[in-house]
């Protein structure tokens, strides 16, 4: 029943963890392996010389061409909010906004608007 599959030897196991650096020589020791896929990834990552340390942090400015949401927006996400789900930390269930009725719903959106226009939460 199970003759196509092999056994698994465990003997001599080759060493793999090879590669060629950039003049073509076969290195061996992890550290040099690691630079050489390290100097690879960045060659790959920044073509044109460019490279970004972690301090560096790139702020961008508003975007202006977001608009707001709406009340109609907020109600079909309710909507469609998938029923038996567990609970976030505030322990309240999909089932609960989602049957909460209008006036729920209403408070949710003020919420959220006053979130966007503010940009802070309240």
């Amino acid at each position: 029943m199970y003759e196509g599959i092999r056994k698994i030897r465990t003997g001599f196991q080759p060493r793999t963890t090879m590669c060629k650096n950039k003049q073509g020589i076969i290195v061996g020791e992890e550290k040099e392996v690691l630079e050489v896929w390290a100097i690879h990834f960045k060659e790959l990552l920044n073509p044109n010389g460019i490279t970004t340390t972690s301090e560096e942090i790139n702020y961008f400015g508003q975007e202006n061409n977001i608009i707001a949401p709406t009340l109609q927006d907020t109600l079909g996400i309710i909507r469609n909010v998938k029923n038996n789900r567990a609970p976030g930390e505030d322990s309240i269930t999909s089932e609960l906004i989602k049957y909460g009725g209008r006036k729920l719903w209403n408070r949710i959106y003020q919420l959220i608007k006053t979130i966007w226009e503010t940009e802070q939460m309240p």
